[in-house]
């Protein structure tokens, strides 16, 4: 039975109404515990909140911009407001969603103000330090085009940050447009909890300043096996030949992507290729083995 046919069952849609919750997140079907229309509900007393707990939807955080209210808050809202678990309002793919339209006046601002500085893209060189987002913890990179201009702003940083009780979050605005130091301290808006840390956060040959290696995906901190570099990738056949971006070995786990930089190395990818085909070599001969 399909949606549209549904309508011609009315005893159908009221028991569904009445039994289950239907989101693009999830399908919940619960007894009423009511008879004769549904059996005694059996879950031992204990649990039984737990086991009855619907899955709340997506719901804009209003003390936090652009963020969404964990799971306990979005739960503790539904059960104040019990529409609150069908609402699908705040849903990041609703269409006419206004966080797309903020996301694209995100993106315009980061690219006016590299034309404007004429920065390279969002060059490595120019990372003076990075800030802590207090919703997802992530590593946010704070850039400045001159060394001594960043120098003879750190005061004004620190008081900025004093300002808001180090609530730094994702994509904030360091400084608003007419501020004097908007040029001079700044991180991309085009940013999330969801994104992944910038590229320019990655250590170069060539700059001073060397920050901890951490996971590209999730931010997390760590060292071998758990936090993959290129080498690591490299004996596991992943790298596909290029230099990688670290990655945890949870996120690679979950099917996050290795992210590649720079050019393809030649020789590694001979080496890469062979190493593959020596491996599909012994898997099929130990499969021949078996039968």
């Amino acid at each position: 039975t399909n949606k549209d046919q549904l309508k011609d069952v009315p005893s159908m849609v009221a028991y569904m109404g009445e039994h289950c919750v239907i989101t693009p997140y999830s399908y919940s079907h619960q007894k009423c515990g009511k008879q004769p229309c549904c059996s005694k509900i059996r879950s031992p007393l204990d649990v039984k909140d737990l086991v009855m707990q619907r899955q709340p939807t997506p719901r804009l955080d209003p003390f936090g911009k652009g963020h969404f209210l964990r799971r306990e808050q979005a739960l503790e809202k539904a059960k104040q407001q019990p529409s609150a678990v069908t609402d699908l309002s705040d849903l990041p793919s609703a269409k006419g969603d206004p966080k797309k339209e903020e996301t694209k006046a995100h993106k315009k601002h980061d690219e006016a103000l590299t034309k404007e500085l004429g920065l390279k893209s969002w060059d490595a060189k120019r990372v003076r330090c990075f800030l802590v987002c207090y919703h997802c913890g992530k590593h946010r990179c704070i850039y400045s085009p001159v060394k001594e201009d960043y120098v003879a702003a750190k005061v004004a940083l620190q008081q900025k940050l004093e300002s808001v009780s180090g609530s730094f979050s994702c994509g904030d605005l360091l400084f608003d447009d007419s501020h004097h130091l908007r040029k001079v301290l700044f991180q991309k808006r085009n940013l999330t909890c969801e994104s992944p840390i910038d590229k320019g956060y990655y250590n170069k040959d060539d700059r001073r300043l060397k920050l901890d290696s951490i996971c590209i995906h999730c931010g997390e901190l760590g060292s071998s096996p758990f936090l993959l570099k290129t080498e690591q990738l490299r004996e596991h056949c992943m790298s596909d030949d290029y230099q990688c971006l670290p990655i945890c070995s949870s996120c690679l786990d979950s099917g996050r992507t290795v992210v590649k930089i720079g050019k393809k190395d030649q020789v590694q990818a001979k080496k890469e290729k062979v190493a593959k085909s020596e491996k599909a070599k012994a898997s099929k001969a130990s499969a021949s083995k078996g039968k």
